[in-house]
């Protein structure tokens, strides 16, 4: 038979019977605005299980706690976490996007007190939960003023931004006069001047005679006479209102009425003739005769106003102002877009914003700085505006910017030899303005007596669109101490990316002969002289220029490109011939200068193969001679020492009205533009 001990229950100091872990309180996920404060709090607690006989244990342990972040790992405190091994996780500068979407847990562990042990379920984890950064929005490109005429369009462009792109949506409303608008009509009545001429009768006038006359002047007008003597008879004139006038009277100076004539003129002792009337002809001055002997005895001259020979009264014309009130319609496109169009037939001003909100962020909505929309008539002023933009493919800084109304002057640019990679840019804000642009390339460097080739030269009409790129490259003479030779720079006119005209520059001179010419639109580049000198550059016909370039190759010169590629388009996929939209002027590198106007563009900052005149190798006097110009088609440069370079090619794509075209023709070292308006 087996035997059988029995063991008795012996009490012990250990409990036995460990306690459960459990959330009391367990985090909640969070959201908050971008550069937020985010609070996560959990609680856990430690129970122990009831049993018959009662558990002895007692709760003499602790509980500890770590966050962690899902995929992490635990947290520590640090600049932005606080409170990583307590119940409440803190963190601040949260960013939209980076810290959007993050997962949180809390860690719980049961600390034994050495009497009672482990929890049973220890470690225990919380819910995770999840942060929420809602993203900020800004405006990056406040809407510009602008002006325009009646019935034509204006533009207004906004460029918003969100901190994270890849949720919500922007979205915007215009407002014109401090009111939210709707594509359509807006109309209201506005009170505005109205300027009206009439004709009266001069005062002073009382019989025929010759009369100082003020009539085109007005308010106070401030008149300087002067006096000479051509004879040793003494002699006045009398203007009745302001004096009688001694020959000896010199220089003296008068504050007179406008709108006024003062006479008649008198002379007391001789014949009075205006100076053009008198037999010896002269200048519009009041002149004493005697007898008609062709012999002008006095000379009354005026810095301002004129003398008239009146049989009736003069005629002067007052303007007057008054107010009217009128009805002004504006048309609105556009209006819940980042581009709004309004279309005005009332002269004045509107003032234009935009309010740009996003569904998520918590700045929403915010509002632009206002702009003008100013109108002006069409037929009271001759106003043709062109505004350009000087930019470098090196820099974020706008190099200079104004504007010209070239009804009344010209637009003219010349080539920079201390800033040759700046582009020049214009455009008209206002509407489409037909221009003649006159263009040449630079002439190449002199040698001694020989000249280098002079730049081709050609005048053409284009029609200019509103709001859209135009851009000039007009590059100087290569620097003969580089190797190059000194060749001249061509000018290029881009309409955004497309290559539209091209004028060459001439061939660098050496001591045996003379460059060859450059090539306006559409001539070939001419030969340098000399032996073994470069031939110039070929002509690619109306529009057959390829979008490959092709770069120098020793002294043979290259080609440029149709279209422009630059570095950051072309790692946008973006082909060189299109456009890249409304936007502000981008460098090489991609980056937006600052101040530039946001308009239709599609210029590509970078190398086209521009500077293409052959190079030289051989050098006279310490600097190199016999390069090529540099046009559509670069020159070839010399092929031995003492011979010229030859000029560049000229060349169009078709778009330009031809009005004169030449090979050579500008001597300058600097290439040129002018623009003017062609009627």
């Amino acid at each position: 038979m087996i035997g059988f001990k029995v063991f008795s229950s012996i009490p012990t100091a250990f409990d036995l019977n460990g306690p459960i872990l459990s959330f009391i309180q367990q985090p909640t996920s969070s959201e908050v605005c971008n550069a937020g404060v985010s609070t996560f709090i959990g609680f856990a607690t430690a129970t122990f299980p009831t049993q018959t006989p009662t558990n002895p244990a007692v709760g003499l342990g602790s509980i500890s706690y770590r966050w962690y972040e899902v995929g992490v790992g635990p947290l520590s405190d640090g600049t932005n976490v606080v409170g990583s091994a307590t119940t409440t996780l803190t963190l601040s500068n949260l960013s939209s996007p980076t810290d959007n979407g993050r997962q949180f847990y809390l860690n719980a562990d049961y600390v034994s007190s050495g009497i009672t042990p482990n929890a049973v379920n220890d470690p225990l984890n919380s819910s995770n939960v999840l942060l929420t950064v809602y993203p900020s929005i800004s405006i990056t490109t406040q809407p510009s003023s602008v002006t325009t005429v009646t019935n034509n369009s204006g533009t207004f462009n906004i460029v918003a931004a969100s901190t994270d792109s890849t949720v919500g949506t922007i979205s915007y409303q215009w407002k014109l006069n401090g009111q939210n608008v709707s594509d359509g009509n807006v109309v209201d009545v506005v009170t505005q001047e109205v300027t009206s001429n009439a004709s009266t009768s001069a005062s002073g006038y009382s019989s025929p005679g010759i009369y100082f006359d003020l009539t085109s002047f007005s308010g106070n007008v401030s008149v300087t006479f002067s006096t000479s003597e051509e004879s040793g008879i003494f002699h006045y004139i009398n203007i009745p209102g302001i004096k009688n006038f001694p020959e000896n009277n010199g220089t003296e100076t008068f504050t007179l009425s406008g709108g006024t004539v003062y006479g008649p003129c008198s002379a007391p002792n001789g014949g009075l003739y205006i100076g053009a009337e008198t037999p010896v002809g002269g200048s519009a001055t009041l002149v004493v005769e005697e007898g008609g002997d062709d012999w002008n005895d006095m000379i009354l001259s005026a810095n301002q106003g004129y003398f008239r020979r009146l049989s009736s009264a003069p005629q002067t014309t007052q303007s007057t102002t008054s107010t009217e009130t009128v009805t002004r319609t504006t048309i609105v496109s556009g209006s819940n877009t980042p581009s709004l169009t309004l279309t005005s037939n009332r002269v004045g001003v509107q003032t234009v914003s935009c309010t740009v909100s996003h569904n998520l962020a918590c700045n929403s909505p915010i509002v632009s700085n206002n702009a003008e929309l100013n109108v002006i008539s069409s037929d009271s002023i001759n106003r043709s505006i062109l505004k350009y933009e000087i930019v470098r493919d090196d820099t974020t800084t706008l190099y200079s910017t104004g504007e010209q109304n070239i009804f009344t002057s010209p637009l003219n640019f010349t080539s920079d030899s201390g800033n040759p990679s700046r582009n020049i840019v214009v455009y008209a804000p206002e509407k489409d303005i037909n221009v003649k642009i006159t263009m040449a390339g630079s002439a190449g460097q002199s040698f001694g007596n020989n000249l280098g080739g002079a730049g081709g030269v050609s005048s053409f009409e284009y029609t200019l669109r509103k709001n859209t790129e135009y851009v000039f490259k007009l590059n100087p003479p290569t620097n003969p101490f580089g190797g190059n030779g000194g060749g001249g720079g061509a000018a290029f006119f881009y309409e955004k990316g497309k290559l539209l005209a091209v004028c060459g520059g001439g061939g660098g001179a050496s001591s045996g002969g003379r460059g060859g010419d450059g090539g306006g639109i559409g001539i070939a580049g001419q030969a340098g002289t000399g032996r073994n000198a470069g031939v110039g550059g070929s002509l690619i016909s109306i529009g057959s220029l390829t979008q490959s370039g092709l770069a120098v190759s020793g002294a043979t010169g290259g080609r440029v490109e149709s279209c422009t590629i630059g570095n950051y388009y072309q790692s946008q996929g973006i082909s060189p011939c299109s456009d890249v939209g409304q936007q502000q002027w981008r460098n090489s590198s991609g980056s937006i200068v600052s101040g530039t106007a946001t308009i239709t563009r599609g210029f590509k900052a970078g190398s086209s193969f521009r500077n293409n005149g052959g190079n030289s190798s051989f050098q006279e006097d310490g600097i190199f001679t016999g390069g090529g110009g540099s046009g559509a088609v670069g020159g070839n440069a010399t092929q031995s020492s003492g011979s010229a370079g030859g000029g560049a090619s000229g060349y169009t794509n078709g778009s330009v009205l031809i009005l004169s075209t030449q090979l050579g023709g500008n001597f300058s070292l600097n290439s040129f533009i002018i623009i003017e308006v062609q009627p």
